[in-house]
């Protein structure tokens, strides 16, 4: 089992005085623990979704008992207390806890799914382990707060259900929403999605004077100087020219998600589309910035396989959904997306590297160096280095 202050406060080797758990190693460094009663043994198994076939194998294969966890125990007073909370916050008792776990770290949190009698999905509980994870449920509550006003996403985002404490760690509940199946492709679902988002928050502005330009200016210097060179002049060159070519003209700027992926979503039975997980979300970013997560970090170019060709045709996808200027709102996500890994990575040494990073970085570095090399025009730009 990974080193986790919450592990340390709940897991026992005994099981005098404990509950027995499965428990489910999902990562390298992260575990899901699922209540080893009838049907909350079956549905807390809704608190793994993975994308991946092997995870998605996996899950199957537990969910059936045809896959070998590990027994564990967890000291059943502090597992009480924790429920007491719950049951006060959301009215409804008796509640039971499946766990996921992560390993430490500077942005640690563990997230707890809360299961009534019958097994079913009654809130999502994050626990913050550190003072940027407290800061990182107080962004996601101010998010949902901000969202829950817009009539077009009101059961499409969580709703809060409260804030409470257990021991020095924050807790936020969250509503789970009704999962139906999981999201494996972009299509109008998330379309709509984003267009009911744009059309709900949207300020129109100029970039340099958003909050996401000032944001990527100061991660920038904060990096910068563990940066190799070559990366250090990719990034310099790409502000610079982010600034000269949209620094006059406004754009239709508005909250982005940030981390818009297809594990932090399902449909439910009518096909909409749920989405949670919003602590990273910010507002004045510019046009299609989910959108190029979606495809990017979702999946798509995520071993870093044809990234031309995958490139070029993601950016007519783009033009097609009205995304405009395509390239520079491309090349703009790619630099914030960049400089936001680089600057977690740097405040939390040891944590494992985003494997995210490198890719981002190889296509900023194709952009580049067709640019230096071939100055073209701003639309020319990264259909050029895009080409096969």
């Amino acid at each position: 089992m990974i080193a986790s202050p919450m592990v340390e406060r709940l897991l026992t080797p005994q099981s005098s005085g404990a509950r027995r758990y499965f428990g489910l190693r999902v990562r390298a460094c992260a575990w899901v623990l699922i209540p080893s009663d009838g049907a909350r043994a079956r549905d807390g198994f809704a608190i793994y979704n993975p994308q991946s076939v092997g995870g998605i194998l996996k899950k199957a294969l537990a969910h059936r008992g045809m896959w070998g966890g590990r027994q564990v125990y967890l000291l059943d007073r502090e597992l009480r207390e924790i429920e007491a909370i719950l049951e006060e916050r959301t009215g409804i008792a008796p509640l039971r806890c499946a766990f996921y776990f992560r390993s430490p770290g500077l942005y640690s949190k563990t997230i707890a799914l809360a299961l009534d009698v019958h097994g079913r999905a009654v809130a999502y509980v994050k626990f913050g382990m550190t003072a940027e994870g407290e800061m990182a449920l107080a962004r996601e509550m101010e998010a949902l707060d901000r969202l829950a006003v817009a009539p077009a996403l009101a059961n499409c985002v969580p709703r809060v259900i409260g804030r409470a404490r257990w021991l020095e760690y924050p807790m936020l509940l969250v509503s789970v929403g009704a999962p139906w199946r999981r999201c494996d492709g972009f299509g109008p679902a998330q379309e709509a999605f984003l267009r009911d988002l744009r059309e709900a928050t949207v300020d129109r502005r100029t970039f340099c004077d958003s909050i996401m330009w000032k944001t990527m200016r100061a991660r920038f210097a904060f990096v910068r100087t563990a940066l190799e060179a070559d990366v250090y002049e990719r990034y310099a060159w790409s502000l610079d020219e982010l600034e000269r070519r949209l620094a006059t003209e406004p754009l239709m700027m508005s909250f982005a998600h940030r981390d818009f992926v297809p594990w932090n979503m399902h449909y439910d039975r009518t096909g909409a589309l749920f989405v949670y997980d919003w602590e990273l979300a910010q507002e004045e970013c510019t046009p299609g910035w989910d959108f190029f997560h979606y495809h990017l970090a979702g999946g798509a170019l995520r071993v870093g396989r044809n990234v031309r060709g995958a490139i070029k045709s993601l950016l007519s996808e783009a033009q097609r959904a009205g995304i405009a200027p395509a390239s520079d709102c491309l090349l703009a996500y790619l630099t914030d997306v960049g400089l936001f890994l680089r600057d977690r990575q740097q405040r939390s040494p040891g944590t494992v590297n985003n494997t995210y990073v490198p890719l981002v970085e190889e296509i900023m570095d194709k952009v580049y160096r067709t640019e230096v090399r071939y100055p073209v025009s701003c639309g020319a730009q990264l259909a050029k280095a895009c080409q096969p």
